[in-house]
């Protein structure tokens, strides 16, 4: 019976070991500089208070570098007011032959933009995305009154950026190659192989529990 109950605890180890390892992140992307440097310029984005009535949206584009469903995500996003919780909101979409194409994910965050300098949040639980695929993320300020700002890199870094403005006069604007906004991407990759180990696993050590 000690037998069986050590087999287990060696079992259970080894399998909380390679759950471990299955889910640790990787860098699918990053354009920040060390100890997350950045640029002090960028894009705005939200409710001005020289016009309220005016909405901005800022977006930037990336390649990812590995394939992966996304797990965290670091953004030179800040509150200019230094709020301690602000509402934003972050989505992902295609690319559709340099524009945005269709949208896929979105998530809202609250954040302390008085106790931290940039923006980070992780277990994000989001989609999958391709290796070598572009796709655009979006910091969305509809509805949100402070005005945020993200950040471009420090690194020359080019990429992509649009800026998205709610009046008719001037609702869409993409620049080309430019220095893109400072982010770092990162993602989880299941392996199928490390899978079928864990179910054989623990169905041996349910056996020999009974």
């Amino acid at each position: 019976m000690k037998k069986a109950k050590v087999f287990c605890v060696c079992v259970f180890a080894v399998l909380s070991f390679l759950t471990a390892q299955l889910f640790a992140s990787d860098i699918a992307y990053d354009n920040f500089g060390p100890d997350y440097t950045h640029a002090s310029w960028g894009s705005w984005f939200g409710a001005r208070t020289i016009d309220p009535d005016t909405i901005y949206t800022a977006g930037t584009s990336f390649v990812s570098e590995i394939n992966g469903y996304l797990d965290s995500l670091t953004l030179a996003i800040d509150d200019i007011h230094r709020r301690s919780n602000v509402n934003f909101n972050l989505s992902l979409f295609t690319d559709h032959q340099g524009i945005l194409g269709t949208q896929f994910w979105s998530q809202t965050f609250t954040y302390d933009f008085y106790a931290n300098e940039v923006f980070h949040a992780e277990g994000i639980g989001g989609p999958w995305l391709n290796s070598g695929t572009k796709y655009w993320l979006v910091a969305d300020g509809t509805g949100l009154l402070p005005e945020l700002t993200w950040r471009s890199n420090d690194q020359n870094v080019y990429g992509d950026v649009l800026l998205i403005c709610d009046v008719p006069e001037e609702p869409f604007t993409i620049y080309e190659n430019v220095v893109n906004r400072a982010m770092k991407v990162e993602v989880v990759v299941p392996e199928p192989a490390t899978l079928a180990f864990l179910a054989v696993g623990a169905i041996l050590a349910g056996r020999v529990r009974k």
